[in-house]
């Protein structure tokens, strides 16, 4: 069978940004000075910010709105307390 059957690649892809990538995005949007979601976008088009930032995959400020509407209360505050050590440490 495997002689007949040509054998298929399939492609694997690579949906959406990795958790680390979007909190990493939160963190430097305060550092930058950013204080809304929306600033988020100055982070994505700026190429030289992106280089500084090591290509990180920066989320769309709708993206990373909806991404945050999905966390409870309690995912809310570890997500605070590591943007708060990652702020702490690089200040």
């Amino acid at each position: 069978m495997k002689r007949i059957l040509p054998r298929r690649a399939v492609k694997k892809r690579n949906r959406g940004i990795p958790v680390c990538d979007f909190v990493m995005s939160l963190v430097y949007n305060l550092l930058a000075g950013g204080a809304h979601l929306s600033d988020l976008e100055e982070l994505r088009s700026e190429a030289a910010t992106r280089k500084h930032l090591y290509e990180l995959n920066v989320p769309a400020p709708t993206t990373a709105g909806e991404y945050l509407a999905k966390f409870t209360t309690g995912r809310i505050k570890q997500l605070e307390g590591v943007i708060r050590m990652a702020v702490h440490k690089a200040a």
